[in-house]
């Protein structure tokens, strides 16, 4: 499928205004990562600059002008999709440290002991609580890591 939202570069070729909630995360994500690395995505700048002003004029909730509060009935708010990523990257660095996805499987559901090289890794991992052990979790950790 065509991203008709980003150019070759990735930047964002429309206004953040006309995302889908999920996009619109992801654009304020990577603004964030852009302003720490000290090289913004100016389309997405002038947008939050806008939403900022106009939150600071009417006041409210801030997830609410950015448009970034969940969907009714959904958990998809910014902290749970953060948290997700962070654990996603975690599972693939155990996965990347082990070898390959088999192994770490095996090694999270128990059935071979972990290897000593992967201790840290399984143990960032861990801090997160429930970790994944199918390999579709591995799998979608993968696929989430090539589209943000």
């Amino acid at each position: 499928m065509v991203d008709r939202t980003r150019n070759a570069f990735d930047r964002l070729i429309v206004d953040p205004d006309k995302l889908q909630h999920r996009e619109k995360l992801h654009a304020v994500s990577q603004l964030v990562a852009q302003l720490l690395e000290g090289h913004p995505d100016m389309r997405t700048c002038q947008w939050l600059g806008r939403k900022l002003q106009d939150w600071m004029i009417r006041g409210g909730r801030i997830e609410q002008h950015l448009g970034l509060a969940p969907p009714p009935g959904s958990h998809a708010t910014v902290r749970n999709i953060a948290t997700k990523r962070r654990r996603d990257d975690a599972l693939l660095r155990f996965a990347n440290t082990v070898g390959n996805d088999r192994v770490a499987r095996l090694v999270l559901r128990g059935d071979i002991p972990c290897p000593p090289k992967a201790a840290e890794a399984l143990l960032a991992l861990q801090n997160f609580g429930r970790v994944p052990t199918s390999h579709d979790a591995i799998s979608r950790a993968r696929r989430a890591s090539r589209i943000s």
